[in-house]
């Protein structure tokens, strides 16, 4: 599993190199092989072993072909698909198309989504949590996403529990207690970030 986030430098032929602690994974997973594409509703790159991809392209063409919402999917995601091996030193190019459409100039965020990452602009990474943060303080979430994404519990040390997120500074409150925390921002040696929740009772 992909996780973590980790701010990249793009090189001035349009390389990221992919974090060490992630390419022994994609080495044994798919030997190198990543496929690249835009995403369909956001503003930024999205990078699949091919395994996965091809999985997806599977999921893909079972929608139906006349829907307006598969032919977005299909002629965004698939139609600006492609193949981006990683090489001898774990570095992958990014077209400069795709550049263009994430609007990615010098530096990078690689976001690990589980089975896949996805790769934006630093400004428009911080804006779109942010925007993320003020809607979802509107509208409720279902309960079984409410049930898993309450307060995280890795890395607990006494009153702080860290996880690798990026977050803008806020109060939260846990549902497994009254308490709430204090969310503070911090960045590891290796550039990845971490989001740091203190108990403030």
């Amino acid at each position: 599993m992909f996780r973590g986030i980790h701010l990249l430098s793009i090189d001035s032929k349009g390389r990221v190199k992919i974090p060490i602690r992630h390419q022994d994974h994609v080495a044994k997973i798919c030997s190198g092989q990543m496929v690249l594409s835009i995403h369909p509703d956001d503003p930024c790159l999205v990078l699949y072993p091919l395994p996965d991809w091809q999985q997806l392209e599977r999921k893909i063409a079972k929608l139906p072909s006349l829907n307006v919402h598969s032919k977005k999917i299909s002629r965004k995601l698939i139609g600006h698909a492609c193949d981006c091996d990683l090489d001898k030193i774990g570095r992958i190019l990014l077209p400069g198309s795709h550049r263009s459409y994430a609007n990615l100039t010098n530096k990078a965020i690689l976001s690990g989504q589980g089975t896949s990452f996805e790769i934006w602009d630093e400004a428009a990474w911080k804006d779109q949590i942010e925007k993320l943060e003020r809607l979802s303080a509107q509208i409720d979430a279902p309960e079984e996403i409410s049930n898993t994404a309450s307060v995280p519990e890795l890395y607990s040390t006494g009153d702080q529990f860290r996880c690798p997120i990026f977050s803008s500074r806020r109060l939260q409150t846990s549902r497994r207690s009254s308490a709430q925390y204090v969310v503070g921002i911090g960045r590891r040696r290796d550039d990845s970030f971490f989001t740091t929740y203190t108990k403030s009772w």
